[in-house]
């Protein structure tokens, strides 16, 4: 991918969990041009290796587009009745709109992409959808792969959001109010 006014580089946010990854995209989607999404774990736990040369066979790609149809998109996509409704949520793509964005991404990946190129559509089909022009994507746990992620995308730019040490796990302890009572003080 190279970068230029017509194709900006890559920018993917990652850091630690309850460190302000989520936050910080739907600040970003609050600006008219960029738009930002989450959590396709992309390069971690949907990860499929492409083939020799770095691109996706055919099976491969199935592979790929398989793993990702699983994907919610957390953090900006909302339910169709929630459209627009709270600030950095999108505001034409609903969950229920995923397929037809994830159709959009494979025309414009193609063939034979390479795994920046499949991630480039992703981007790109999000970004007509919602009438913006430079896409972000965030999940926290590629933290763990920023160096391989950059062999594979040599122009990528990361953002890496961190947390103080005590904050962080007071936060990430107490996430787990949302969940059961019998959760909670099993943890306590």
């Amino acid at each position: 991918m190279n970068s230029n006014e017509n194709n900006p580089p890559v920018v993917l946010i990652t850091g630690l969990p309850r460190s302000g990854t989520t936050w910080l995209v739907r600040s970003l989607n609050q600006h008219p041009k960029i738009l930002a999404f989450g959590e396709t774990h992309f390069f971690t736990r949907r990860w499929v290796r492409p083939s020799r040369g770095g691109r996706y066979n055919s099976s491969g790609l199935k592979r790929v587009w398989r793993n990702l149809s699983s994907c919610p998109f957390w953090s900006a996509v909302p339910l169709k009745q929630d459209l627009g409704k709270r600030p950095g949520w999108f505001s034409r793509t609903s969950f229920d709109d995923l397929p037809d964005v994830l159709e959009s991404a494979r025309q414009i990946a193609g063939p034979n992409p390479t795994p920046a190129g499949v991630l480039d559509s992703i981007g790109r089909a999000f970004c007509q959808r919602e009438g913006k022009s430079v896409w972000v994507e965030k999940t926290a746990t590629h933290g763990k792969s920023v160096l391989a992620i950059a062999r594979k995308m040599p122009d990528a730019r990361f953002i890496l959001t961190m947390r103080e040490p005590i904050g962080f796990f007071r936060s990430y302890k107490f996430q787990g109010s949302q969940s059961s009572r019998a959760t909670r003080e099993r943890h306590a």
